[in-house]
């Protein structure tokens, strides 16, 4: 099965699930508000562990199966493994997201409709533009429904750092390399650690600490440490710019969290981490058009968001940007043209109009406003960092933004099963970084 076939599968299969359950004998009382499982509602306790169990199995694939692929070549020197391993994990993955979004969890008719619009309008614009990307985005927003976030945020963090242990000891027993490399426009060396880029390899350490830091029950200043210890790893050896710049925001914005409580409590300052995203894309978008290399204003902020204005700013000046592209659905992806374009808020317009982009933006509205209404406050911050982490890389990658995996908070707010990073120790408003 290929995620292609996933996409269009899902709409149909989640109305008759809903229906099988929900109309045994024709009744239609509390089908807009009550949550049921799917297909037979009943099982509550089974379902439960079976989601639990899928949503591990999921992040142990999507983060370990490529080592196992890389390991199969380097071991084996057949070079028709990869194909079929790629094939088998696609496969893999894909079958574990159906399971979990179609029996291992809830959904009432409200969330039903919800649901079934996101992923026709997902499919719809992968139709167009045929990026994959776009269907594993829809699948990591429908994964964490009905189970308990904290542990899957920790599964999720384990994984990645499962797999750079991995990689390390490989690389020490001699069947990787390291992949060290000259940085052309530095001279610096840099290495991807077989992650398949130094900004893959970044960004996914910098969310391992960020999920680490955001999910400590207490946040103390010693835990800047060892995360001050990873964000030297990143710089030192992918040199990943973007993702420091992220790992530092965020812990400067958490230490601001933890000594001035009653700024961040601020209706004026909740405001403006939840209009983040919306602000960032159009103070960029604005940026990028009238770019002047020669302002020392505009060169330092392109130099701190990783050159990326001037990137956008060149490519509208020197290359075709439409193409065949109907104005709000995008168009067919090619593998030249604005696709050098790395800002999110820009990217998308193209490749998927600007109905995408007014999704993209109200997604990172409604998540950091629920989060903050939670009490959430770490995890909110994080996300406010990863909507100008958006300026800096495609946003719609699982593997490059975690808060993909968060969106039901968004998308189901009235869940039997609140999603919350709340421990169950202590009660809500015990919760603080002090």
């Amino acid at each position: 099965m290929t995620v292609k076939l996933l996409i269009r599968l899902l709409p149909g299969l989640l109305v008759l699930g809903f229906g099988a359950a929900a109309l045994p004998g024709g009744s239609t009382q509390g089908l807009w508000n009550r949550e049921r499982w799917l297909w037979a509602d009943g099982g509550t306790a089974v379902r439960q562990r079976l989601g639990a169990a899928l949503v591990a199995a999921y992040f142990a694939v999507e983060w370990l199966w490529g080592t196992g692929e890389l390991a199969a070549q380097k071991l084996l020197a057949l070079p028709e493994i990869p194909e079929l391993w790629d094939t088998v994990g696609a496969t893999l993955t894909c079958c574990l997201v159906l399971a979990k979004v179609l029996f291992a969890s809830r959904y009432s008719g409200r969330q039903l409709l919800v649901s079934v619009g996101l992923c026709l309008w997902f499919a719809f614009s992968h139709m167009i533009t045929g990026y994959d990307p776009i269907a594993n985005s829809l699948c990591a927003m429908l994964l964490l429904k009905d189970v308990d976030l904290r542990w899957s945020l920790r599964w999720l963090s384990s994984s990645i750092f499962a797999k750079l242990a991995v990689h390390l000891a490989l690389i020490g027993a001699g069947v990787f390399t390291a992949g060290w490399a000259e940085r052309w426009e530095t001279g610096r060396l840099w290495a991807d650690l077989q992650f398949g880029s130094v900004n893959f390899l970044g960004i996914a350490l910098a969310q391992m600490a960020i999920l680490w830091l955001a999910l400590r029950p207490r946040f103390k200043l010693w835990h800047l440490l060892p995360f001050g210890a990873v964000l030297v790893f990143i710089q030192q050896v992918p040199d990943c710019r973007s993702a420091v710049i992220i790992g530092l925001g965020f812990a400067v914005l958490l230490v601001l969290a933890r000594c001035l409580p009653q700024l961040f409590a601020a209706k004026p300052v909740q405001a403006l981490l939840c209009l983040a995203a919306p602000l960032v894309a159009a103070f960029t978008w604005a940026l990028s058009l009238v770019y002047d290399k020669d302002n020392k204003l505009m060169a330092a902020i392109d130099f701190v968001l990783s050159r990326r204005i001037s990137l956008a700013y060149n490519t509208f000046g020197m290359e075709k940007l439409y193409g065949n592209q109907h104005f709000f659905f995008g168009q067919a992806f090619i593998s030249d043209g604005f696709y050098r374009v790395d800002n999110s808020y820009i990217y998308y317009y193209y490749l998927c109009g600007p109905i995408m982009v007014a999704l993209i933006c109200l997604g990172f509205v409604l998540l950091t406003y629920r989060l903050l209404k939670q009490g959430d406050l770490p995890l909110a911050l994080a996300v406010a960092m990863f909507t100008v982490y958006a300026v800096m890389e495609h946003c719609l990658s699982p593997g490059l933004n975690m808060t993909l995996y968060l969106m039901p908070i968004a998308l189901y707010p009235n869940a039997e099963f609140v999603l919350t990073l709340q421990h169950k120790g202590p009660p809500k408003e015990e919760r603080s970084l002090s």
